[in-house]
């Protein structure tokens, strides 16, 4: 199992606990900051679920694939140092 299959997986997981503990609708109109998200899956899932999700990474490339993938999701720009 590569690493990807494993952050998948970790990922899947995360959602699927957020959303036992809070319910679909617990993240409607919610405002999410995800610091150094990685690939964003968890952050993507909340924001189809209606929470407002702002994304800080320090990594712009990342970023420009991130507001592809989830268009509904907020970007900034920032490493730890700033």
């Amino acid at each position: 199992m590569g690493q990807y299959s494993l952050n998948a997986d970790w990922d899947r997981n995360r959602t699927k606990f957020l959303i036992k503990q809070f319910g679909k609708d617990g993240f409607f109109g919610k405002s999410i900051l995800s610091v150094g998200s990685g690939g964003a899956e968890v952050s993507g899932a909340l924001s189809r679920l209606g929470a407002k999700v702002i994304v800080i990474d320090d990594d712009g490339f990342l970023l420009q694939d991130l507001t592809k993938k989830f268009p509904g999701i907020e970007t900034k720009q920032s490493g730890l140092s700033e």
